[in-house]
């Protein structure tokens, strides 16, 4: 038997009394008469018939083509092509516990489907079989504003499963002046963004230093706050 999501190997071995120099064929098919999605490989051994004993075909043998497949090797004499006997095997679909189209063997987390096969951290083990214990990570830069204009706060961000919220603080002496969430965003720490309000600073607010703050969280609720000064002017 040979499993549809992987590569067969193919050996055999030539016994010949008197070896002349001959052409070895390695052929395949889906019919014992060779005739059906046939191919054929050859390799020419001009004094030891067995200088070609095996062949890993880059092929997936099994449906929609056939699942049961011929093959047999041959060789050219002076007599003409002298054939093996034929063999068969049959192409089977590899176990697929949680129907998400990836083969146990090769899927990261085979008893819950995921498709995308997303390993946060690398470690071999998908995240679907992983809880996320790990808590995104923000800095918010100092800024500044003035009054009758928009504000803005750059923040760096990043979680290990690549989304995460937003709610953001603007504070004077203790009292929100401002706030806002904002939708799930994928982030890289590598890439600062920035928010904005969405009016422009009222022209009656007292100048001096604020706090901007941001909270980001994950899909699993971990959570990481960061402040730092804003001066509006």
């Amino acid at each position: 038997m040979s499993s549809t999501d992987s590569y067969p190997t193919f050996t055999w071995h030539v016994a010949w009394a008197q070896p002349e120099s001959t052409v070895v064929r390695f052929e395949i098919a889906t019919d014992p008469t060779f005739t059906q999605n046939a191919t054929v490989d050859t390799n020419f051994c001009p004094t030891d018939p067995n200088c070609w004993t095996s062949i890993q075909p880059h092929a997936v043998y099994g449906p929609p083509l056939g699942s049961v497949w011929y093959w047999r090797v041959g060789l050219t004499t002076s007599a003409g092509i002298v054939y093996s006997q034929t063999f068969h095997f049959i192409a089977v679909q590899p176990r697929d516990s949680d129907g998400d189209g990836i083969p146990d063997a090769k899927d990261n987390c085979p008893f819950r489907a995921n498709p995308d096969q997303r390993d946060s951290n690398h470690d071999g083990k998908g995240d679907a079989c992983q809880p996320d214990r790990v808590k995104p990570r923000v800095k918010v830069f100092a800024g500044s504003a003035r009054r009758g204009q928009h504000a803005f706060i750059k923040v760096r961000a990043a979680d290990d499963r690549g989304s995460v919220r937003f709610y953001a603080t603007l504070s004077f002496r203790g009292h929100v002046l401002y706030q806002g969430i904002f939708g799930w965003t994928h982030t890289s720490w590598r890439r600062p963004f920035t928010l904005f309000t969405r009016s422009a600073l009222p022209r009656f607010l007292p100048t001096g230093v604020y706090r901007a703050c941001v909270k980001a969280w994950d899909r699993a609720a971990n959570h990481a706050r960061s402040c730092s000064r804003y001066l509006v002017r």
